[in-house]
């Protein structure tokens, strides 16, 4: 994609893929979760480009979207890759970390995954309220005590 912007714009674009997700009981299998989220992603084209540029028409179709969280009809779950970027390469003035943290959010159900410090793996930080911490299996609660 290369889309001219004004001449005075900076710094990085972002924008959201979003992933419509049933709740039913039955739907809950794994490739169910993933698949629409990939879906998304894949969308994230030239056209949605365009559409994001349109200006007023794309922040009213996201405002319904917003609007559907905060009265509660929808509740949603933010995940964000800072995998690839060179966070343990750069000398930060005290040199090259050893260790790279966030700090908290207040916002919950937000996933951010890293690279681990060797490189060969990816950690996921994950926001969340103390009282939703019981719903997550035991078996991803005993993965993130290692």
């Amino acid at each position: 994609m290369s889309l001219p912007l004004e001449s005075f714009a900076c710094g990085n674009l972002s924008t959201g893929a979003f992933a419509l997700l049933l709740s039913k009981e039955e739907d809950q299998e794994y490739h169910n979760l993933v698949w629409p989220r990939r879906t998304a992603i894949k969308q994230i084209n030239h056209d949605h480009v365009n559409n994001v540029q349109s200006g007023l028409p794309y922040l009213c179709n996201l405002n319904k979207g917003i609007d559907l969280i905060y009265k509660e009809e929808m509740s949603y779950c933010s995940f964000t890759s800072w995998c690839k970027f060179p966070i343990y390469e750069v000398d930060y003035g005290w040199g090259k970390p050893i260790s790279v943290c966030i700090p908290p959010m207040p916002e919950e159900n937000v996933v951010i995954l890293f690279d681990t410090t060797c490189g060969e793996g990816i950690e996921a930080w994950i926001s969340m309220f103390e009282n939703k911490k019981a719903l997550l299996p035991d078996e991803l609660l005993s993965l993130a005590a290692r």
